[in-house]
């Protein structure tokens, strides 16, 4: 298997490992499925520091995101976070388990930002739907005007989050990264 299908594949693998940690309240699922993508992640990348930079950095964004959401009403957790006044520790993992596709899987997307924005602003809302439907957070009571704004949430995390990428991954085109992800 390529490195493109690994990196598809073990992020939807992770994503259903913290979503349904979440909505179960094992705590322990969200650290474990994120040391195992980010090794695989990290053994895979050219620049590992850069790319451990780009990490943590899509993993404070995102904490600092998806808190602003819970403190407007506009998702909620029934698990306990490990820091009350932080979203849980498994959202900040989707996050950074988020950023494992930025260099490889989504690398085509680099400097096409209108149309980041747009698949933002469509599948943003769409995972935190299915998160919400498999029981880890819970939607505003108006669920439509909750999943609004995370459309623009995410609408405007795309385009910030590619150009941290390819901070992260400088001299190298998307599709020279693309193609060669592709190509192992």
């Amino acid at each position: 298997m390529g490195t493109l299908a690994i990196n598809i594949v073990a992020f939807h693998v992770f994503w259903f490992a913290c979503v349904l940690g979440g909505a179960w309240n094992r705590g322990w699922y969200a650290p474990a499925a994120l040391a195992a993508i980010v090794a695989v992640h990290l053994l895979h990348a050219r620049d590992k520091n850069r790319e451990f930079e780009l990490l943590v950095a899509c993993g404070a964004f995102g904490t600092a995101a998806d808190t602003l959401l819970m403190y407007a009403g506009m998702i909620a957790f029934p698990a306990g976070s490990w820091v009350p006044w932080l979203c849980p520790f498994w959202m900040t993992a989707l996050w950074i388990g988020f950023a494992t596709l930025l260099n490889v899987s989504l690398a085509w997307l680099r400097g096409r930002f209108l149309l980041a924005a747009f698949l933002g602003f469509f599948a943003g809302p769409l995972s935190y739907y299915a998160g919400s439907r498999l029981g880890a957070l819970s939607l505003s009571e108006g669920a439509a005007v909750s999943l609004a704004v995370i459309a623009v949430e995410w609408a405007v995390a795309m385009p910030i989050l590619l150009l941290l990428a390819a901070r992260a991954d400088r001299g190298r085109t998307a599709s020279s990264r693309f193609a060669e992800a592709a190509a192992s």
